[in-house]
């Protein structure tokens, strides 16, 4: 049965809800690290662009540290009232555990980039084709062989991110930060996530999608959609040197 309001998309979705974090309002690194002004006006340059565009940030590792231009070009896009996805996996639950689960990382970033795409959906949906259907929310999930509760299965979940993508507002923005090892101890979850963030990087036309991409860029995903935006001439990087960040 199609889900044809975003109230009975939310209500159904409370599952999502409960295993979304983007990390937004995550304060425990207490060394904050400050854009210069340059990084300040190209990050703003790419927000204010015409057409879609990736831009990606190189950072050292940030272990312990907050480097604050995702949190600032968020605020600046919801200022300029475009809807603004955003993942901030640098200070996640998950770093609490000595050894963090791959798919434990992946299943935050996903049910939050689903549950902020949902609330950026319009009260009514017309879904004529049910791609927002009951047994499609319920194949999101599926039961953990150790009995601690259903796990995501992230193909599903790609494709619903895909599904909400296109029924959503023409104009997307995505803000990830942090996000460089979040699945390069799997390698099978890397291939998926590459394969979301090439989806993003390569909208389908009458879409205007900007993805803001903070951290190291060594990553196989990242690579990955830096190639695929680059064919497009949708692509720029601004590299890291010592001395660029003031503590």
């Amino acid at each position: 049965m199609p889900l044809r309001t975003r109230e009975n998309l939310i209500q159904y979705s409370r599952y999502i809800y409960d295993n979304s974090d983007n990390g937004e309002e995550a304060d425990d690194r207490q060394i904050f690290l400050h854009p210069l002004a340059r990084q300040t006006v190209r990050a703003t340059q790419w927000a204010e662009a015409r057409g879609s565009k990736v831009l990606g940030i190189e950072l050292p590792s940030l272990v312990g540290r907050y480097f604050s231009l995702p949190s600032v070009m968020s605020n600046y896009v919801e200022g300029l009232n475009y809807p603004c996805v955003t993942y901030f996996g640098g200070d996640r639950s998950y770093l609490d555990d000595p050894e963090p689960n791959a798919l434990r990382k992946m299943t935050s970033l996903l049910c939050s980039m689903i549950a902020q795409l949902i609330n950026f959906l319009p009260a009514e949906i017309d879904d004529v084709e049910g791609a927002l259907s009951r047994r499609r929310f319920d194949r999101l999930w599926l039961p953990d062989a150790d009995g601690g509760g259903p796990v995501i299965y992230v193909p599903a979940a790609i494709r619903m991110i895909q599904t909400l993508t296109f029924v959503g507002p023409r104009e997307l923005f995505f803000i990830f930060e942090g996000c460089d090892d979040l699945t390069e101890s799997n390698g099978l979850l890397s291939e998926h996530f590459s394969e979301l963030l090439c989806y993003l990087a390569r909208p389908p036309a009458g879409r205007v999608w900007k993805i803001l991409w903070t951290g190291p860029i060594e990553s196989m995903p990242f690579r990955r959609m830096r190639r695929v935006a680059a064919s497009q001439r949708r692509f720029d990087l601004l590299t890291w040197s010592d001395g660029d960040w003031l503590a």
